[in-house]
């Protein structure tokens, strides 16, 4: 092919050249700067590639050295359109292919986030959602600067937040402060600090505020732990004036929890028969339409998707997705526990509750949990005494407001 990177553009010619004098013709070409590139001898001629342009330039020489042309094929984008005309069809797809793409670039189909440990994507993209991010919408109505905003209000967690257009795909990096449990505001409201459970104070370190309870007071939830008044007295012990401040203190307290699991020895269990039937489907944006799928009368059966969504890249990613469904039919059998085995699952799932109480910071001081095997099932039931932080900050008037001092019915936990 000739160096040319044009050529492909301007149309060329495969010819076939037939002389007695091929060195006649060929020196005769040169002499007037017509280009044959790619010459090689086939059978009793040579074969090579020339421009359109050129090909019109040789009738005179080809009358002077008694030479036979012949093309062999037609190269090159004029014949390409030239050919286009008669198949309609396929200029069609083609640009209604590059309708898709200036379509898909004005879009917004990808929302990806990372860095986030705290709050899951489903969590992150409800919220954008509502604030009317979402995956479909026009570029020009995305507002990076107050996305951050949003994300940064909405979440204290949420100590940055970045949020870029990469192609169609909305890349949100935030990060998390996982170790700063409160923040400071410029001008905090006077509150108060009330139990939020019932329990015995363990111990109590006051920072602001006056205390009104101390180590081996039992307290009931809603009651006040910490005042936010605090009186200022005068060199003389009497009261100059009363200031009201938030109250912040440490305040530990063993709280009694009741714990009741149940296993029946009775239980289904489903298993899968090996029958199964496909599906495909295309999704242009939120619409969705099946290729191929067949009537399923399976009388039960998961239904699985896979899902793929087509990009070009990295981050250009099309609005459309290629799935494909699966029907696995199932049967439901009733299966029976021994009593052994009810009372190992109890075990189990008593030890992994214990284990979620120690991952979220809390000391268990008493376990009084018991396992009974009864006729139809097998019963754990107790209490179990937790050492936990207690106490939540409160303005005087929300606690008025969510607390009419009426007694509230607890099924959870119970202070004896």
């Amino acid at each position: 092919m000739e160096s040319n990177r044009f050529a492909y553009f301007r149309g060329y010619l495969q010819i076939r050249i037939k002389s007695s004098y091929p060195e006649r013709f060929f020196n005769i070409c040169a002499s007037r700067n017509i280009r044959i590139w790619e010459i090689h001898p086939v059978e009793e001629a040579y074969e090579g590639f020339i421009l359109i342009s050129d090909f019109k330039k040789l009738l005179s020489i080809v009358r002077k050295t008694s030479t036979k042309l012949s093309i062999r094929n037609r190269c090159g984008f004029p014949f390409f359109l030239r050919n286009c005309r008669k198949r309609k069809g396929y200029i069609i797809g083609f640009l209604f292919f590059f309708l898709i793409l200036y379509y898909s670039s004005c879009h917004i189909w990808e929302i990806h986030i990372e860095g986030n440990q705290i709050y899951s994507n489903d969590i992150l993209i409800d919220y954008l959602e509502d604030c009317g991010v979402s995956s479909g919408m026009n570029k020009g109505r995305v507002s990076c600067p107050e996305i951050e905003r949003l994300l940064r209000n909405q979440y204290e967690d949420i100590t940055w937040v970045s949020a870029s257009i990469a192609g169609s795909r909305l890349l949100i990096r935030i990060q998390e402060n996982t170790d700063i449990e409160f923040y400071h505001e410029e001008n905090p409201a006077a509150a108060d600090l009330i139990a939020d459970h019932d329990a015995v104070i363990t111990s109590i370190i006051t920072r602001s505020g006056t205390p009104l309870v101390k180590k081996g007071d039992v307290v009931k939830k809603g009651e006040i732990l910490v005042s936010s008044e605090v009186v200022i007295l005068d060199d003389f012990g009497s009261e100059l004036r009363r200031d009201y401040v938030q109250a912040d203190a440490d305040i530990l307290g063993e709280v009694l929890y009741s714990y009741q699991d149940k296993q029946p020895y009775l239980y289904e269990y489903k298993q899968y028969t090996g029958n199964e039937k496909n599906g495909y489907a295309v999704t242009f944006g939120n619409n969705r339409f099946f290729l191929w799928v067949l009537p399923v009368q399976y009388e039960a059966f998961d239904c699985i998707c896979d899902l793929s969504k087509v990009r070009l890249g990295a981050n250009f990613y099309l609005p459309i997705s290629l799935e494909k469904w699966y029907y696995k039919e199932y049967a439901i059998y009733q299966g029976e526990y021994s009593k052994e085995e009810a009372e190992q699952l109890l075990l189990e799932r008593k030890n992994q509750n214990f284990q979620n109480f120690i991952e979220k910071g809390l000391q268990i001081i008493k376990n009084d949990v018991k396992i009974a095997i009864e006729k139809n099932e097998a019963v754990a039931s107790g209490t179990v005494v937790v050492q936990q932080k207690i106490g939540k900050k409160t303005t005087l008037m929300e606690y008025q407001t969510e607390h009419s001092f009426e007694e509230t019915e607890e099924s959870f936990y119970k202070i004896e």
